[in-house]
């Protein structure tokens, strides 16, 4: 009886060390993958995975290297240092760029025509995947390439 007393107590002892631990799950992780029992610790594990992809060094540096490239752009003197075309020159080279690449892929063009604005991509007229193939002469639009 006193054995079962002191189990008791040591499992109620380490139940109270490590609940308040929120980077450690207390449950099993086969438990954690069929029942969210401990959703603290599943937050702070999301929280550290995005604090590690927002402070990603190449992703900070990236990001610094395309702010200063704009601000490069943005000013006339420091444009003409490093070469660079005006924006007005630069949309033409844009468009004649964007002709070109939906001259080369016919099936884009339709998406062209539905997102003018690069932000308004995501449009449902545009498919997010590549159309599936299609077996030669199910559909009547098809080209069969039997010989008759």
């Amino acid at each position: 009886m006193v054995k079962s007393l002191v189990r008791f107590v040591l499992v109620i002892l380490a139940v109270f060390f490590s609940l308040p631990r929120i980077d450690r799950s207390p449950f099993p992780a086969w438990v954690e993958y069929y029942l969210l029992l401990d959703s603290g610790s599943k937050s702070y594990q999301a929280l550290i995975v995005m604090y590690n992809i927002h402070n990603n060094p190449v992703m900070r540096v990236a990001a610094w290297i395309i702010e200063e490239e704009a601000a490069n752009r943005r000013d006339p003197a420091k444009r003409q240092a490093h070469g660079l075309v005006p924006p007005k020159r630069r949309r033409i080279v844009n468009r004649w760029q964007k002709a070109y690449f939906l001259v080369k892929n016919p099936s884009l063009v339709k998406c062209a025509a539905a997102a003018p604005h690069p932000l308004a991509s995501l449009s449902p007229a545009c498919p997010t995947s590549p159309p599936a193939r299609v077996a030669a002469g199910s559909s009547p639009t098809s080209r069969s390439t039997r010989r008759s």
